[in-house]
């Protein structure tokens, strides 16, 4: 009874694949839950603790344990004198306990299926039984309706498989037929649930005694109606009322989905009371907790949830860079509850989400209005933020002064002003300005995020400006400060790539070689250092680095003018040791790569900015599609098919964009000690043609002939090739 009943748990039905394994699609998040329920002045104890776990957008699997705890009776002996009753002294107990294995899918738009896999251990009175069992359940959610609300039914047949419970395996748990019904109304301040109950549902005939005068034992229909409605108050405490065919009932909870960065935490307290007798009073204490990221958009949950629930939900796909699926769960708070005292936040969000996704215009839209709207509001200078990255990104530095005035007041959250003074600092170096970029980047304290960019951008300013002593101190607090995650030890692996730089030029070979090797193998600037150092060691005449560094080169760089590079630097090596039969053939070789190579011209430079230019128009307008789209979900039945099917197209979109723009990076790119494609080129086919002239003039072929003394012309072609690689 405890198993099919829901009386003991009923604020549960709704989460629980004991109610119906087709509700766990509801669960959008990890969610563990507990009941823990007391009857007959604590005589008997039953609880339910289980776990759902989504699996993708469209599956979710679960586990429950549930269990019953009759407590210890003595058992007795009887006198076969007298008949009395005697106290043995041995206390016996009963125990069950059923675990479930669950499993649900969504197949079809608003349809959930799902099963159960069941196990009960029966006590028995010390004298256990084990006995395995199969559900099978089914819900389908209605489109949201202004005056109905939203409406999930449900399905259950519940023991398709029926555990036995009985040691000769005759007798099994009763089959049970079970109609659910859920409703979320008023913005979902009023929700109810109701559930119609089939006992013994197509039982067998032999399970009953058919014969006899004692009506209790034979085979009939049970049926059991539960109903519960429960409203909201202040969107944080809830109240239920719960009746059903012979008892009566009351709930109170409490919902705190601000804690633990918007997990979700719910308690409750059950007091329910049978109509026909007193002593029957059970009390359920309940605990349900969120945990993790959501399972993302398109997802088979019918069911709205309330706008602190859903701020916490899109705050979570927010910080777990599900920014698509967090900027319609925002846009569905900001349509749909306009009284949300968080609202000034939600539209930061929903642009901050647009802006991650690099849909620039519509966020910048969003920025804006969102001014408007709050004008007073705390979320101001982030808004005012947002605005001044678009317009840095889109190089509208006139704009970027414009904001970096409004985030320059005294009443300006610190942390803002000094991420304005970055981009403002930044904005000055494209106009020129580089003395007032230095300073301005160097008033950014240590304890900021953005304390290593910003150093590192202050000595580019230095250096523009002629400070090179400002750029090499500012490059030496960048290196001194402690770095965390790829972004920032990305700068830190660029800061020690330009101080290796600025020596080299300084002709500090053991301090550029020093920063250089501190580059980390797996860095984007690995390449470029290794660069450094093969013309380092080319500078110094250290033969056997040139030649160790040139192939190290030419195997790992991803760009061919750079592997080009290491092959000339190798070639060096060999020719200095008058290899130079490896060394026409390095060159040989590199000179047939270079036949296949044609460096970026201006026209084609033009045509991917032109490309680029129509792309992004397109994607302004597809951007504010969506924004359309996510502001009329809930009145468009079809709007989450359309909006999964547009991910897809703004990932494409994106992939798109991000690839042109690399091509235009590139080609604007400096790689610091790259010589650059026709430099190197000229370098390759002039060496070619001295190798193979004083080749052909020593007669010299194999590298192992070190006797033969070269003439005077041949000598100056050596200095004159030497001079020309070791002034790069």
């Amino acid at each position: 009874e405890y198993i099919l009943s829901l009386r003991w748990r009923e604020l549960l039905a709704e989460h629980s694949p004991l109610t119906n394994p087709a509700f766990m699609m509801q669960e959008n998040f990890f969610t563990a839950r507990g009941a823990f329920s007391s009857t007959v002045n604590n005589a008997f104890k039953l609880w339910e603790l289980g776990a759902t776990v989504p699996l993708g957008k469209y599956q979710s699997i679960g586990l429950t344990w549930a269990g019953e705890d009759d407590g210890s009776i003595e058992s007795a002996t009887a006198d076969l004198q007298t008949g009395e009753l005697l106290q043995s002294g041995n206390a016996i107990s009963n125990q069950n306990h059923f675990g479930l294995l669950s499993y649900s899918i969504n197949p079809w738009r608003r349809l959930s299926i799902g099963v159960n896999l069941t196990i009960l251990r029966f006590g028995n009175f010390d004298n256990p039984v084990t006995g395995y069992g199969l559900d099978a359940g089914a819900s389908y959610g209605l489109p949201h309706h202004k005056l109905l609300g939203d409406n999930l039914f449900g399905l259950m047949f519940q023991n398709i498989v029926a555990p036995k419970v009985d040691i000769a395996g005759d007798e099994a748990v009763s089959p049970l037929l079970r109609l659910s019904w859920l409703t979320k109304l008023w913005d979902e301040r009023i929700e109810s649930g109701l559930d119609f109950n089939v006992k013994d549902f197509i039982p067998k005939t032999s399970d009953f005694t058919s014969t006899g005068n004692n009506a209790a034992w034979r085979k009939k229909l049970e049926t059991e109606v539960n109903y519960r409605l429960g409203a909201w108050m202040f969107r944080r405490f809830k109240v239920y009322g719960l009746v059903g065919s012979d008892y009566w009932g009351l709930a109170l909870g409490a919902a705190m989905p601000s804690v633990d960065k918007g997990t979700g935490w719910s308690f409750m307290y059950q007091y329910m009371s049978l109509d026909k007798n007193d002593d029957a009073i059970s009390n359920t204490f309940y605990l349900i907790k969120e945990l993790g990221n959501g399972r993302g958009g398109g997802h088979a949950k019918p069911l709205n949830m309330e706008p602190n629930d859903l701020y916490n939900k899109a705050m979570r796909l927010y910080q777990a860079g599900e920014y698509w699926d967090a900027f319609f769960v925002f846009s569905r708070i900001y349509s749909g509850f306009p009284d949300f005292f968080m609202n000034d936040r939600v539209s930061y969000y929903r642009g901050q989400c647009l802006e991650e996704l690099d849909m620039r215009k519509q966020a910048e839209e969003i920025y804006v209005k969102a001014r408007k709207e709050y004008p007073r509001s705390s979320a101001m200078p982030d808004l005012d933020l947002g605005l001044m990255r678009i317009y840095y990104r889109n190089g509208s530095f006139s704009y970027v002064s414009t904001q970096f005035k409004r985030l320059n007041g005294s009443k300006v959250p610190d942390s803002i002003n000094f991420h304005a003074k970055y981009y403002m600092g930044n904005a000055q170096m494209q106009n020129d300005q580089n003395s007032k970029a230095a300073s301005l980047l160097g008033s950014i304290p240590s304890y900021h995020p953005m304390y290593l960019f910003a150093r590192h951008s202050q000595a580019v300013a230095a250096i523009r400006s002629g400070d090179k002593v400002g750029a090499l101190m500012a490059l030496d607090k960048c290196l001194d400060a402690p770095a965390s995650g790829n972004a920032e030890k990305m700068i830190v692996d660029r800061s020690l790539l330009f101080m290796g730089y600025m020596y080299y030029e300084d002709n500090a070979l053991p301090k550029a070689v020093k920063a250089l090797r501190a580059v980390s193998s797996d860095s984007y600037y690995y390449t470029d250092a290794l660069l450094g150092l093969g013309w380092s060691a080319v500078r110094a005449r250290n033969i056997d680095n040139c030649i160790s560094v040139g192939e190290k080169i030419s195997a790992v760089s991803p760009v061919p003018a750079v592997r080009l590079e290491g092959m000339l630097i190798a070639a060096y090596g060999h020719f200095v040791s008058q290899n130079y039969k490896k060394t026409i053939s390095i060159l040989e070789i590199a000179s047939n790569i270079l036949d296949t190579l044609s460096p970026l011209s201006q026209d084609s430079l033009a045509k991917t900015r032109e490309r680029y230019g129509l792309e992004r128009a397109s994607y302004d307008i597809f951007s504010k599609e969506a924004d359309n789209i996510a502001l009329t979900a809930k009145a468009n039945p079809d709007a989450e098919k359309k909006i999964e099917a547009m991910h897809k197209e703004q990932v494409t979109y994106n992939a798109d964009l991000a690839g042109k723009q690399r091509l235009i990076d590139k080609f604007s790119r400096t790689i610091f000690f790259s010589r650059g494609l026709e430099n190197v080129r000229q370098d390759i086919i002039y060496m070619l043609a001295v190798v193979k002239n004083i080749s052909a003039r020593s007669g010299q072929i194999d590298a192992k002939d070190k006797g033969l003394k070269e003439n005077e012309k041949i000598d100056e072609q050596i200095r004159k090739l030497e001079q020309q690689l070791k002034n790069h």
